[in-house]
């Protein structure tokens, strides 16, 4: 079957030199010229045939012009601000060290080696293979946003790397008696008439088992995330998509002790209002600097050089009710995307407390 004559190569003679051009013209028009050596015509024909058979066959690719800046400007506006704040950092700090490492111009330019280099690069700089795989993952992303969108028609594979090892707790439980020390040494770093105010928070991430974030916009009977005592047969929270980290709408239960400790339901607010300086809620940043500041004061160490935070006193929740339920059932509690999570901090370190148990019973009976 004879081709189209919409596309083809024609060959042109430049001046008397050694050099040739050829067209590539399609709907009769030129779209691309490429200026050749040939020792003679014949030559030329045969490299303008193998360029017309790639155009037919959509072999050839025309070089992409599309830079990383401008890829990486449309990246942040039209993808990542649907995204969460604590994702657009860690894809912005990837594209950073990306950038910092390999410095990307046009995206046709990047390649396999590159992508080596750079988690070569981030390894040189002191990065655990744990955090070495989560950037990848970030741009292999972004890579794969760039190929889907239109703006280059692929990019190089991202492999992830094979050393990473099982995720581990940053921190660890706490004991109860750790948690008071933890609780009166807010007197010692927002003084005694704001205390109370950050002691009610502290009991409450201690007995909710939430993240701070989701404790400071909790409120009562008010959307997007709020406790419901009263439609349903048990206390319930109901949480919409947007102020949850899995991005679901999820309605879940509610521990007997948060429920107790919350006490009758208020008219409306936040269930939360630890004090500021003025009197005023303080923003949640500031929030969290504070009660990094108790846990140091408290002097109750996590892990060597490190203080009790506030995500300690989820994972005292989430160890406290593993020993109590199923991984399955303490998965929905914690609320984990994954149960290899739910395995991999609570389940392990319920065999660290056994052993130690039967290490003490054992020392006991000696």
């Amino acid at each position: 079957m004879a081709r189209s004559t919409e596309l083809r190569v024609t060959v042109s003679k430049r001046g008397d030199r050694g050099k040739f051009i050829l067209r590539h013209i399609s709907g009769g028009r030129v779209k691309q010229t490429r200026t050749i050596e040939a020792a003679h015509r014949p030559e030329a024909e045969r490299m303008a045939a193998r360029w017309e058979a790639e155009l037919f066959e959509g072999v050839y690719r025309p070089a992409n012009k599309t830079t990383w800046k401008e890829l990486r400007a449309s990246y942040f506006s039209l993808h990542l601000s649907t995204l969460s704040k604590a994702t657009a950092a860690k894809a912005r700090a990837t594209c950073n060290s990306f950038e910092q490492s390999q410095r990307p111009g046009f995206l046709s330019s990047i390649t396999g080696r590159d992508v080596l280099e750079w988690q070569a690069f981030l390894r040189s700089q002191g990065r655990t293979e744990n955090t070495v795989k989560s950037h990848s993952r970030h741009l292999k992303a972004f890579f794969r946003w760039a190929v889907s969108s239109g703006f280059v028609s692929e990019m190089p594979d991202v492999p992830m790397p094979k050393r990473a090892t099982a995720q581990k707790m940053k921190g660890r439980p706490i004991t109860e008696e750790e948690k008071d020390r933890y609780r009166h040494a807010a007197a010692e770093i927002v003084g005694e008439a704001r205390a109370a105010s950050w002691q009610h928070l502290i009991d409450g991430l201690w007995f909710s088992g939430l993240r701070l974030g989701e404790a400071c916009r909790l409120t009562w009977h008010e959307s997007p995330f709020c406790v419901d005592l009263l439609n349903y047969e048990r206390p319930m929270f109901s949480i919409e998509a947007e102020a949850e980290k899995g991005f679901r709408n999820r309605l879940l239960p509610m521990s007997p002790e948060f429920s107790e400790f919350l006490g009758d339901p208020k008219p409306a607010g936040y269930v939360f209002n630890p004090a500021g300086k003025k009197g005023q809620r303080p923003a949640f940043d500031w929030i969290g600097k504070q009660l990094v500041k108790i846990g140091r004061a408290s002097e109750v160490e996590t892990q060597p050089g490190q203080f009790v935070k506030p995500h300690d006193l989820r994972r005292s929740f989430g160890f406290r009710w593993s020993r109590h339920v199923m991984p399955a059932v303490l998965k929905e509690i914690m609320r984990h995307d994954s149960i290899e999570t739910t395995l991999s901090y609570y389940v392990g370190a319920n065999a660290e407390d056994t052993a130690r148990t039967m290490w003490r019973v054992h020392e006991s009976a000696k």
